[in-house]
């Protein structure tokens, strides 16, 4: 398996904006979609690959419950996805 790149990196934090300004002014990474508690930042390169922060009152978080506290989770895109999933 060969990881090629990251397709999706998902976090929750409690501190919805200061995780935002994070991506957004520290990495350098644009808003291109807000909603309250919800931000999506799109990663250079041309890709659809996305960074996505939920905060505390975001419906949106996939299992919320069950990774509040083991965030942020990674989406990897890969060479060959059923080799991949063989190996792993």
């Amino acid at each position: 398996m060969r990881v090629t790149r990251l397709g999706w990196l998902g976090t929750w934090t409690e501190r919805y904006e200061e995780t935002k300004v994070f991506f957004r002014d520290v990495l350098g990474l644009a808003v291109d979609y807000e909603e309250p508690d919800f931000a999506v930042l799109p990663l250079p390169g041309g890709t659809a690959d996305v960074v996505e922060v939920f905060g505390p009152a975001s419906e949106d978080w996939p299992r919320r419950d069950a990774f509040r506290l083991v965030a942020p989770v990674a989406g990897f895109v890969v060479d060959d996805v059923v080799a991949a999933r063989a190996e792993m």
